[in-house]
């Protein structure tokens, strides 16, 4: 038996334009009820819109399994940066380097390494 919600954001919007007052939304555990009782400074730092879709979120997600409804996106990766070509450029110097100082052996190591015969 599929959770089907019920919940309807427009519904929370238009409460949210007359804050404080209570709103009822089916959930899974039943029913429950929402204040919208978000403070907003007097430069409207929050927007509505952003307040109504956390709390869309937080309503439409609990109870549910987040991990096969949260889509994955690949990042992003501007390749022709000036900045990506420095980290790649100074990660492959530090590759160069890391492999020749391998290599580089010190004569008493070595000499250890012959006598243990684990050269």
């Amino acid at each position: 038996n599929e959770y089907v919600p019920s919940f309807s954001p427009s519904a929370l919007k238009d409460s949210a334009l007359s804050t404080h007052k209570p709103i009822e939304v089916k959930g899974p555990g039943g029913k429950a009820t929402i204040i919208h009782a978000q403070y907003n400074t007097p430069i409207s730092m929050y927007s509505q819109d952003a307040i109504m879709d956390a709390i869309a979120g937080q309503a439409q997600a609990r109870g549910s399994d987040l991990s096969s409804t949260l889509p994955v996106k690949d990042p992003l990766v501007d390749s022709a940066s000036p900045v990506y070509k420095a980290v790649i450029q100074s990660e492959d110097k530090d590759t160069d380097w890391n492999r020749r100082a391998a290599q580089l052996q010190s004569k008493s190591f070595r000499i250890l390494a012959h006598i243990t015969g684990t050269e």
